[in-house]
């Protein structure tokens, strides 16, 4: 794709490795926003876009109090409420990534046709080496893993500071699986996290090794490019059909088909 469509990466970058090889236990997430102007930031987060008064959990407070008859007997931890009303969509402090850069990549396609959209790629490994090795972070000697500091950022209070935590949710619906879904998870601080990605921290490789903070990866891609992708994409598989399931879904992928293009 890179070759085909002249996608640019930022900062060198090229094809995520370690030691110059495709490491299998090492997991890469992706995040297509169709406009590259768009930032990493949960929705709830974003400026001016929702009332919260200081506490971005208050849709979620919101969303159990409603939701408690119907998912008393499931949700049994904190963070599976979390999971549960973002698939509903509640505004929450989590981001959606996923494990299939095919999706991401139909999502950096969709929508803002006259927009360049963008692919992020985190290396989860070097990430999680980042936040907890590479981040000054508040009580440091309290969190000696990821658990607890996914703990820390799910209880974190407004003049906390704390990067994202990984988080692999249950799949508690088929579109989690059809889309691969992950989540980054942020504390109460609101900021988008590619004003903490330093020069550093973006994926190059240098005589075939890779940086042990090196976890971000930024592709633009050219508006003019996007419905070429779409129908290659489609071609796969990848489509409205497949990652929202459902009627609906198969009537927009029937409208795509059929629809005059440009």
């Amino acid at each position: 794709i890179q070759n085909n469509y002249g996608l640019k990466s930022q900062y060198g970058g090229q094809s995520p490795s370690i030691n110059g090889k495709l490491d299998r236990n090492v997991e890469f997430w992706f995040r297509g926003l169709s406009n590259a102007e768009y930032k990493l930031i949960p929705k709830v987060m974003r400026e001016n876009k929702y009332f919260v008064n200081d506490n971005y959990d208050n849709p979620l407070m919101k969303f159990k109090q409603e939701a408690y008859a119907y998912l008393l007997n499931i949700c049994k931890k904190d963070i599976m409420w979390l999971e549960y009303a973002q698939h509903y969509g509640v505004p929450t402090r989590l981001l959606d990534f996923s494990t299939n850069p095919l999706v991401a990549l139909f999502f950096a396609c969709g929508g803002d046709k006259d927009k360049d959209g963008v692919l992020w790629i985190i290396n989860t490994y070097n990430y999680e080496r980042f936040v907890l090795f590479g981040n000054v972070v508040k009580r440091r000697k309290e969190i000696s893993n990821l658990r607890e500091y996914q703990n820390f950022v799910f209880k974190s209070k407004i003049e906390d500071f704390y990067l994202p935590a990984i988080i692999k949710p249950n799949y508690i619906d088929a579109r989690f699986n059809a889309q691969a879904s992950r989540f980054l998870m942020w504390g109460q601080a609101a900021f988008p996290l590619e004003e903490h990605i330093k020069k550093e921290n973006f994926m190059k490789l240098k005589n075939g090794q890779n940086e042990n903070f090196e976890f971000a990866l930024k592709l633009i891609i050219p508006s003019d490019c996007k419905e070429s992708l779409l129908s290659e994409l489609d071609l796969l598989g990848i489509n409205d059909k497949s990652i929202y399931l459902g009627l609906e879904e198969i009537g927009k992928h029937i409208d795509y088909l059929y629809r005059a293009k440009d």
